[in-house]
This record gives structure tokens, C-alpha cells and sequence, in this order.
């Protein structure tokens, strides 16, 4: 049903890093770049039954986890779009599951900052209810959290390590 389909969407990312307890003074002012990720991203996934699972306005996954970095870099007040330290963002992957028991959003990127690249690969895992539609709107809720984790990782990453 069209109803299935329109709660499906994944909703706009909200700042965390008061949760992921940072080292202060670490970092930098930061601008942010982004490349072309290594798949066809649409911002776009199916789930069970075929409800498609995407972000509102059909922003892709790249654009998405670009413009969480820039809110979590701004609620840090380490952002700066004329800064020339600049992190490139480069996706590799982004998917999800829905199975019973074996749920989970995957996230693969590689970043670039000061002639430094690291690969970050996070999984998010999660329980979804046997029912399709009512599992398909746990995997849009949940993609928020695992972008989060995603950013956690690579901020406490070695990438940002002086």
C-alpha cells in the first residue's frame, strides 16, 4: 500500500557527537568535500515485498552522510567552508537488511584528510519484527543511528590523530 511505502522514509539527521565522548581540542577547522562513491547511489534501497526504503526529498546516501559530517563538524564549532584542512568523503558502499534476527545497516567509506586516508567500514545492527511493512519502517529509523555510529568511528579514527 502507498501508506507502507511513505513511512518508509528516512528522516533528517540530528547532531550526537555529545554521545561519543571526543578527545577535545584535537581537531582542526574543517571543510568537507565530497567524491564520487564506488556504486550507484540513489539513496534509494528495497526492502520486504519491494517497499522501497529512501531518504526524504531523494537525497542520496552520500549527501546525506555529507551533510551529517557538516552538523556534527558545526555542533563541534570545527567547521569552516574556507578552512583548507578538508576531510573527502568517498562511499564505497551502503546497504541494509531486514532479515528477522539478522537486521543491520552497513557502511563503507574512505576518507582523506591531510594526505591520510583511512577506510571505515561500520555495521548497525538491529531487530526487526516479523511483519514486512512494520520491519521496512525500522530500517528507515534506524539509518540515522547507524550514520551516527559511521561519523563516531571515523572521528575517533587515526585519520584525525596528530
Amino acid at each position: 500500500s502507498l501508506s507502507a511505502c511513505s513511512r518508509s522514509l528516512i528522516q533528517n539527521y540530528t547532531a550526537d557527537y555529545k554521545s561519543w565522548n571526543l578527545p577535545s581540542n584535537i581537531y582542526d577547522k574543517m571543510n568537507i568535500s565530497i567524491s564520487n562513491p564506488s556504486f550507484m547511489d540513489t539513496g534509494t534501497g528495497y526492502c520486504r515485498g519491494g517497499l522501497p526504503i529512501k531518504i526524504a526529498e531523494n537525497i542520496t546516501y552520500t549527501k546525506y552522510i555529507a551533510d551529517a559530517l557538516k552538523e556534527e563538524l558545526q555542533s563541534l564549532d570545527i567547521f569552516d567552508d574556507k578552512s583548507k584542512n578538508v576531510i573527502s568523503i568517498k562511499l564505497m558502499n551502503v546497504f541494509f537488511s531486514s532479515k528477522l534476527h539478522d537486521a543491520n545497516w552497513t557502511i563503507d567509506g574512505q576518507y582523506t584528510y591531510n594526505e591520510k586516508t583511512v577506510e571505515i567500514h561500520t555495521v548497525h545492527e538491529f531487530e526487526t519484527p516479523w511483519k514486512g511493512g512494520p520491519a521496512c519502517k525500522i530500517v528507515s529509523l534506524e539509518f540515522p543511528a547507524a550514520v551516527s555510529r559511521h561519523l563516531r568511528s571515523l572521528m575517533t579514527s587515526k585519520l584525525f590523530q596528530k
